[in-house]
């Protein structure tokens, strides 16, 4: 992806977030979170406001760490890092590009080439 390419896609991706990944409501506009025992926490740490949350989204397609699988135009996954704590954020609604997030395991190998990726990309 070009630089003109990422500028424009990061004034048009929204995080919309979930319940299911939420401890906290926030200012996401949910009834009440729904935290599932098998889907990570992305406030876990405490609150995470929804401009933290865009801000990280915004950050990730800015440094071009998006997928390569794209549908309607909008790419599947957007990767970034916070405190060195990865995001992946999934697209879910792909007719307004709407996405919600999620910390990944440490422990995954991928967590660990976002993290390179990340730094190598810094501007």
């Amino acid at each position: 992806m070009s630089a003109q390419q990422r500028e424009r896609l990061a004034g048009q991706v929204c995080y919309q977030g979930s319940p299911f990944h939420k401890r906290y409501p926030a200012d996401y506009g949910f009834p009440e979170p729904k935290p599932r025992p098998d889907k990570t926490l992305c406030d876990a740490e405490g609150p995470l406001v929804k401009s933290q949350a865009e801000a990280l989204l915004v950050a990730g397609v800015l440094r071009g760490m998006v997928s390569t699988q794209f549908r309607n135009g909008w790419p599947q996954n957007i990767w970034s890092v916070r405190d060195g704590v990865v995001f992946e954020s999934q697209l879910q609604n792909q007719a307004l590009g709407e996405y919600h997030g999620y910390p990944m395991s440490l422990d995954a190998a991928f967590a660990a080439v976002v993290l390179d990726e990340w730094e190598k990309r810094a501007p």
